[in-house]
């Protein structure tokens, strides 16, 4: 039911619904953030160790709101003809070893081994959860959800996610 596709960057494409088309924007700016924690993964077992706090401040901000706007908005319009089991499941168990992973990495702060290998875990999270919703969440959705629906999720709050000056 949704529109045609227009290739945007890395395989991203455009469906013409602000909704699918802003988690596509914050998945994009998800994988900038993603490449950072790896590069201060990376840099916690060189000579110069990077912070962690700007990778904490993006997973307990726009991070968070984009989960939680997927949580209340995109995964229940999808339950309604998919049920909650199998693939939103699956997706919602990935949000909560996420945050599981998170916590761990917060203790491990002060164990640079633990800490780098917590964040490439976190990474790797990251990076297939992304890909799991660009290939098969997002698409599922322009396919089952009306038009209308479609629309209804932008207004709904499924916005774009990450402020654009978000260097911090």
């Amino acid at each position: 039911m949704g529109g045609d596709h227009q290739t945007v960057e890395e395989g991203v494409t455009a469906s013409g619904y602000p909704g699918l088309d802003s988690l596509r924007e914050a998945h994009q700016e998800g994988l900038g953030e993603i490449a950072h924690l790896e590069e201060v993964a990376g840099s916690l077992l060189g000579e110069s160790p990077g912070s962690m706090d700007r990778s904490l401040r993006f997973f307990y901000g726009e991070l968070e709101q984009h989960f939680r706007e997927e949580e209340q908005v995109l995964f229940p319009a999808l339950a309604r003809r998919l049920g909650w089991e199998g693939m939103l499941r699956a997706m919602l168990d990935e949000h909560v070893a996420f945050w599981k992973a998170v916590e761990a990495l917060e203790e491990a702060a002060q164990e640079p081994q633990r800490t780098a290998n917590i964040a490439r875990h976190i990474v790797w999270l990251l990076r297939s959860h992304i890909q799991k919703e660009e290939q098969m969440v997002l698409p599922l959705a322009e396919k089952m959800l009306s038009p209308g629906e479609l629309v209804e999720l932008g207004k709904r709050g499924v916005v774009r996610l990450v402020r654009p000056n978000s260097t911090a």
